[in-house]
């Protein structure tokens, strides 16, 4: 099985998961990637956002964050903050909500799907 698919099975996993009403929004999960090194990390959840990201937010409303060390991701208020850094790489899934088009700001065609949603 390859990792495009262990996420996707993690995503149906969540999606079931209670609460599934309009407490979802405070729900989310982590999968956690214990054998991958950190060299290989930024590209690889490079590949799975890629064939992922996209299709989860427009289908699903799910949002995913990559976490690893060495990821430079800056914070929306202090540029200067990295708090996409961690020891264990890990991909944080949780529900989209009304806020995150802050996160969108620079990504003409992110804000533009945040829109229709």
């Amino acid at each position: 099985m390859d990792a495009v698919d262990l996420v996707h099975r993690y995503q149906k996993v969540f999606l079931n998961a209670q609460p599934m009403d309009s407490e979802s929004i405070y729900k989310s999960i982590v999968v956690v990637f214990t054998d991958l090194s950190p060299d290989r990390a930024d590209e690889f959840f490079d590949d799975v956002l890629q064939d992922l990201g996209v299709r989860s937010y427009e289908d699903d409303g799910l949002v995913m964050g990559a976490l690893y060390e060495g990821n430079e991701g800056p914070a929306i208020y202090n540029r200067r903050f990295r708090p996409f850094i961690s020891p264990v790489p890990f991909l944080l899934i949780r529900q989209a909500a009304t806020s995150d088009w802050k996160f969108f700001l620079d990504d003409e065609a992110w804000l533009k799907l945040w829109a229709q949603r």
